[in-house]
């Protein structure tokens, strides 16, 4: 067997099981501000990552939006577009008051082929990968959107690799998270992860959307914690294998996991880069007349994953306005 079959079939060998359980949730959602701030890194090499610089806008009525445009493979430009707001205004103030079936937020539906698993990964025997003497098991429960069902994930990780895993080199830019997404055995168990949510989403007879939904609430439901209290560190970004394993992350760890399912489904994300926070962007379908960023000659809302309770394009009040670069991913 090659090392790039065997890492994955090890990445196989993690998810023990998930599921979904009927009942009312008690749980009362907040949408409180839940930005965090991320400490400033030291500038690394050239970004591969294709980025843009956007400012979004949501106030009332019809106004002019400018949007300052930079990408690797073209000059600097300026965008200016005319959008009403005022249909995003309605849909903002009564997310929870609306059924999902009203909200009309059209996400990208993925195409068929999936790319090519990307080796990073350090070299290592078989044995190294399919050993789960040390496993550890974590169990990630959360409400369903539609407050109906309890859903759960449960993945055994071998203490052995997530040592690995600590011990590589960190990534400090937000166009060099890629490395932690394309890593191949992180790769292996996120995908199936992703297949283990999009099987308890058809068995509940889950729209797409809906069914992206209840990949936001997964992660969602991953306690925040700051890096200096995890790790000790001003700034430590994780593996999605860190992150599940530590039961924790801050808000780059949380999209950098968040984004990497996503991915492994099929639909177009980007990271967020604000001075001091990282969200996640998700596609929009074409014909999307809703959206929070309109770049790449795309649609895209902003995910918040920091906490339970952001809905798809919700947005922090101190992020609406606010200058931010995209990375997008492919």
């Amino acid at each position: 067997m090659s090392k790039k079959l065997a890492i994955l079939a090890a990445a196989a060998m993690l998810l023990t099981g998930c599921g979904g359980l009927g009942g009312e949730n008690t749980e009362t959602a907040g949408s409180e501000d839940s930005s965090t701030a991320a400490p400033e890194t030291a500038q690394s090499s050239s970004v591969d990552s294709s980025q843009e610089t956007a400012k979004t806008q949501q106030t009332d009525g019809t106004e002019k939006v400018t949007e300052t445009v930079t990408e690797t493979e073209r000059d600097t430009a300026t965008v200016t577009k005319e959008q009403s707001s005022d249909p995003w205004d309605i849909r903002i103030t009564q997310f929870d008051t609306r059924s999902m079936e009203d909200l009309d937020f059209d996400l990208k539906e993925p195409e068929k082929d999936q790319s090519a698993v990307t080796t990073t990964a350090a070299a290592g025997d078989n044995d190294f990968w399919f050993d789960t003497s040390d496993a550890v098991k974590r169990k990630i429960e959360w409400n369903s959107t539609d407050n109906k069902y309890t859903f759960w994930v449960s993945v055994n990780i071998p203490v052995h690799i997530y040592d690995y895993y600590t011990e590589l080199p960190r990534y400090y830019l937000p166009g060099e998270y890629i490395n932690y997404i394309d890593d191949e055995y992180n790769r292996g168990t996120v995908r199936n992860i992703a297949d283990a949510l999009q099987g308890v989403a058809d068995e509940y007879g889950y729209s797409f959307n809906e069914t992206v939904y209840e990949v936001i609430r997964f992660v969602q439901s991953i306690p925040y914690m700051t890096d200096m209290d995890s790790k000790g560190v001003e700034e430590y970004p994780k593996y999605p294998i860190e992150t599940l394993y530590d039961n924790c992350g801050d808000c780059e760890d949380l999209s950098i996991l968040l984004a990497s399912i996503l991915r492994e489904m099929g639909i177009g994300v980007c990271f967020i880069d604000y001075p001091t926070h990282i969200a996640v962007a998700v596609q929009a379908a074409d014909d999307s007349e809703n959206y929070n960023f309109d770049i790449f000659d795309k649609h895209w809302f902003y995910v918040e994953t920091t906490d339970l309770g952001w809905k798809l394009g919700q947005m922090p009040e101190n992020r609406i306005g606010q200058s931010a670069t995209l990375y997008r991913i492919n």
